[in-house]
């Protein structure tokens, strides 16, 4: 793929996922039920990390009331548009990636890898969710839910890692490097912290939406360079 072809696919990907994001913000509920639990401002996040009914109930309402039943039902349509958000915001990673690490040999094999798991793990920690949903006393998918979860963000991770590199080098981008490093350490810190979570979220979405202006046709475009 030319590397103007690459540009012109990260902009495509890129602009629809940040249009599904949007959407996401606008159906999931902006506040909890009743209470997030500590360190957590997004419920959806808080949802997809607590670790146990009682948060789930404080997130989403005591199961069997008129108010759990409408947070769930929002937070339902939120999961089912996140099977549509998950396939463009991997694609958009997996042209990031290759775009970013043009020199390097082999660097397809690892944006499949790493971008195809993504993907999976946020399928399955979908499928876990809708069971939370629906009872939110089924420990083993509450369990299932988190490792989902947890292995999902980790992976994140790694992938701005190796952006983050790419960018380095490829681009002697600094700015770019930093955005995407941040949130790379960030989520590798969910490891002793869960609320971490919130700032790699944050910073994934300034440092995408960075590459996605990066990629647009202005001045500002990322252009070849040896290294």
């Amino acid at each position: 793929m030319q590397f103007s072809a690459k540009l012109k696919a990260i902009s495509i990907t890129g602009g629809i996922t940040f249009a599904i994001a949007l959407s996401l913000s606008i159906i999931q509920p902006p506040k909890p039920a009743d209470k997030n639990p500590e360190g957590f401002r997004t419920p959806i996040v808080a949802l997809e990390l607590a670790e146990s009914p009682a948060e789930i109930s404080g997130i989403v309402g005591v199961a069997g009331s008129e108010n759990e039943k409408l947070f769930r039902a929002r937070f339902l349509r939120g999961v089912y548009l996140d099977y549509a958000f998950m396939i463009f915001y991997g694609s958009f990673l997996f042209i990031c990636i290759i775009t970013s690490n043009m020199h390097k040999t082999n660097i397809l094999y690892f944006a499949i890898f790493t971008s195809v798991l993504c993907v999976l793990s946020d399928a399955f920690e979908n499928i876990q969710l809708i069971k939370v949903l629906r009872n939110h006393d089924d420990l083993e998918a509450l369990n299932s839910l988190r490792f989902f979860t947890l292995v999902k963000w980790l992976i994140l991770s790694v992938i701005s890692y190796a952006i983050a590199y790419g960018l380095s080098r490829t681009f002697r981008d600094k700015i770019g490097f930093i955005l995407f490093l941040v949130p790379s350490l960030a989520g590798f810190a969910i490891l002793f912290e869960r609320a971490a979570v919130e700032v790699q979220g944050l910073g994934l979405a300034v440092a995408w939406l960075y590459f996605f202006i990066r990629s647009l046709p202005t001045r500002f475009q990322f252009k070849t360079r040896e290294t």
